[in-house]
């Protein structure tokens, strides 16, 4: 069981929070005014967190019962890491543009991140799915909040702050 379970309700209008909050254990934090971005969102998420990862899940995302506790497992083996990330396939393949992004994920993931960590050198750790050491992640002033791309600057920031990313090859489902 995670340490903390934060869901950050970005002022939607939708139900997310009032469902996040009916299971145990869930915080459900709402930021005073629409952020505007998923980097100030989780940014705004990120005061609250006491436990030594942070983890970042989509909520559209659906993950193997063990995937939070193989994840910690995978950070412990390799303490030099500041982050991981894992391979992920969309659930829904229905349209074009949807079998589309399946074959772009088994490239990028099956493939290039296989190579890129054999060079230690993940390009875009994952937003969707990830795991941060908390303190890096703290230390390098969360998320950037500049582009819609902020998985990816950030992997950049934790490279430019001489830290490490890894890469964990097992499947999961988005």
């Amino acid at each position: 069981m995670p340490e903390q379970i934060i869901v950050v309700d970005d002022s939607s209008s939708d139900r997310t929070a009032e469902i996040a909050r009916r299971f145990e254990g869930v915080s459900v934090v709402r930021s005073p005014k629409d952020t505007g971005s998923k980097g100030h969102a989780l940014n705004y998420g990120l005061q609250y967190v006491k436990s030594e990862y942070t983890m970042t899940m989509d909520a559209d995302l659906t993950v193997e019962d063990n995937a939070v506790k193989k994840m910690v497992e995978f950070m412990e083996n390799q303490p030099e890491l500041s982050a991981s990330c894992t391979f992920l396939l969309p659930k829904n393949t229905n349209t074009i543009w949807e079998r589309t992004r399946l074959v772009e994920y088994i490239f990028t993931l099956s493939f290039y991140k296989s190579v890129q960590q054999m060079y230690d050198g993940i390009l875009i750790c994952n937003g969707c799915f990830a795991m941060y050491k908390t303190q890096d992640l703290k230390s390098v002033g969360g998320w950037p909040t500049l582009t819609v791309a902020e998985d990816m600057e950030l992997t950049w920031l934790l490279y430019e702050n001489g830290k490490h990313i890894g890469y964990r090859p097992e499947m999961g489902r988005l």
